[in-house]
C-alpha cells in the first residue's frame, strides 16, 4: 500500500519530467505484446502473426517485411526475417527472429532514492516477465541484424580465451530497510529489496560458484559480491558520530580478501580481482565481532567474470564475451565441445550492432570470425543451434485495437494516478 501512495504522491512531478521512457512509441502505429520470460532467440512464425492480426482486423498481406519492427526495453530490437520465396511479404514458413532478454532490475532504479541502492541487477522487484512489442512502420525503416558470412580464417590468428560469467542470485528474503516506529518510508531506500537468507554475528556461510574451464595464464577474474545489511544496532547512550555496527569478512578460495566495518543500513558492492579454480570457486561470508550489537547481513548476488578457455562445456547454448579490437576487422574463435545435439550453430553478437554470424562447424567443434567494431570495449556473443529458438505463441494487441493511448494532448498540470 505504501508503494501505491508513493505513485499517487509523486505522479504530478513525474508528469512534468522531460523523459517518460515511452519516446519509442509512435501513437499512429499499432503494437502487439510479446511476453518474454527467458533470454534467447525468439521466433514469431507467420501463422501466429497472421491469426493475431486477423483477430484485430489487420491483413498481414498488406505489410511488407521491411516494415516490421520490434521494441523492447525502450529501444528498437534488430530482426532477422526469413522470406523463403523472396516476395517481400510474410507467408508459408516465413518467420521473424530476434534476441530478447528476460526481465531484470534494469528499471527498478526509478523507484529508489538512488540507483546505487538496487540490491540485485538480475532480479526485478515486480515481475520476471517483460513485454516486447511487435509493430510495423509503413516507411519501411525497421532495424535488422547484420549477416556476417566471412570464412577467410587463415587471415586471423585464433584467440586463446574468451570471457564467461558465473553468477548466483538470492531472493528468499525481503529486507525493509530503515524503519521508524515500525513504519517504512514510502520510498525505496538503502537496504531494501530481495536478498538471500540472513547471516548473523559470529557466523559464516560459504557459496560455491561454478567456474569450469578457466583459462590458465590469462588475466585475473573480476568478482563482485553484493551485501545488504538489514539492521542498525543502537549504542546507548548515543555517540556522535555513531560507531560501526557491522563487520563483513569475505574469503575467496579460503583467502581473506575483505575485512571491513561500517554503520547502518547499507547495500555494498564488494569488487576485487581473483584467480579462479578450473571447476568451482568458493566465496565465504563471515560476520566478525567488533563490539557491535545484533548484526544482520544478506548476500543478494555474486558474480564472477573470468577468462574461459574455448571448451564450451558441452552446452547447447553458450554466452561469452571477447575483447573488442577496433584495429582489427575480426576476431577468430576456434571452439570445442558444443553439445552433440547442435547441428547448425549460429553466433549472434548481441550488444552494439547486432550481428548474425556464420559458424564453420563439424561435430561439436567449430570456428567463427567475430566482427569487431569501434563501439565499446567488448562484444557479447550468444551461440546456439538454428533450431534452438524460443517460439512466441502469445501475441496480443495493446488495449483492444493495438493503439497506445496518447496522453500528451491532455491537460495534466494537475494530473495524478491512483493505484
Amino acid at each position: 500500500m505504501r508503494k501505491a501512495f508513493l505513485i499517487f504522491l509523486f505522479a504530478p512531478f513525474l508528469i512534468g519530467a522531460q523523459q517518460y521512457g515511452n519516446e519509442w512509441i509512435n501513437f499512429s502505429q499499432q503494437y502487439f505484446k510479446i511476453p518474454i520470460y527467458k533470454t534467447g532467440i525468439h521466433r514469431l512464425e507467420y501463422s501466429t502473426i497472421k491469426i493475431s492480426f486477423f483477430q484485430t482486423g489487420i491483413d498481414i498481406s498488406d505489410i511488407g517485411i521491411n516494415e516490421f519492427q520490434v521494441f523492447g526495453r525502450e529501444k528498437e530490437v534488430a530482426l532477422f526475417i526469413e522470406d523463403e520465396d523472396s516476395n517481400g511479404f510474410l507467408n508459408g514458413d516465413d518467420y521473424i527472429e530476434f534476441y530478447a532478454e528476460k526481465n531484470s532490475s534494469w528499471l527498478d532504479s526509478l523507484v529508489y532514492t538512488s540507483p546505487d541502492y538496487v540490491p540485485d541487477p538480475y532480479y526485478s522487484l515486480f515481475n520476471d516477465t517483460i513485454r516486447y512489442f511487435l509493430t510495423w512502420n509503413p516507411q519501411g525503416f525497421g532495424l535488422r541484424m547484420i549477416n556476417e558470412d566471412s570464412t577467410n580464417f587463415n587471415s586471423y590468428s585464433p584467440l586463446d580465451y574468451c570471457w564467461n560469467k558465473s553468477y548466483s542470485k538470492f531472493s528468499s528474503d525481503y529486507t525493509l530497510g530503515e524503519q521508524e516506529d515500525g513504519l517504512s518510508s514510502p520510498l525505496f531506500e538503502n537496504g531494501e529489496g530481495w536478498v538471500g537468507p540472513v547471516l548473523t554475528k559470529g557466523n559464516a556461510n560459504t557459496e560455491n560458484l561454478s567456474t569450469p574451464n578457466s583459462f590458465n595464464g590469462g588475466p585475473d577474474a573480476n568478482v563482485r559480491i553484493t551485501i545488504v545489511s538489514s539492521n542498525s544496532a543502537e549504542v546507548l547512550p548515543p555517540v556522535n558520530p555513531p560507531p560501526n555496527n557491522h563487520n563483513t569478512k569475505l574469503y575467496f578460495n579460503n583467502s581473506l580478501i575483505i575485512d571491513t566495518s561500517y554503520y547502518g543500513y547499507e547495500k555494498i558492492n564488494f569488487k576485487f580481482p581473483a584467480t579462479v579454480s578450473s571447476t568451482s570457486s568458493a566465496i565465504k561470508h563471515e560476520i566478525g565481532t567488533i563490539g557491535q550489537g545484533a548484526d544482520r547481513q544478506h548476500i543478494s548476488e555474486i558474480t564472477i567474470w573470468y577468462p574461459h578457455n574455448l571448451d564450451f562445456n558441452g552446452d547447447s547454448t553458450f554466452t561469452f564475451g571477447v575483447g573488442n579490437n577496433p584495429i582489427a576487422s575480426k576476431s577468430r574463435i576456434d571452439f570445442t565441445n558444443l553439445h552433440n545435439s547442435v547441428n547448425n550453430p549460429i553466433l549472434y553478437v548481441v550488444n552494439n550492432e547486432v550481428k548474425r554470424v556464420r559458424v564453420d562447424y563439424n561435430n561439436t567443434s567449430g570456428k567463427v570470425l567475430i566482427p569487431n567494431t569501434t563501439i565499446g570495449d567488448s562484444l557479447i556473443c550468444f551461440i546456439t543451434d538454428s533450431l534452438n529458438f524460443i517460439p512466441v505463441n502469445d501475441l496480443s494487441p495493446v488495449g483492444s485495437n493495438g493503439f497506445f493511448r496518447n496522453l500528451n494532448g491532455l491537460n495534466l498540470n494537475n494530473g495524478y494516478v491512483i493505484v
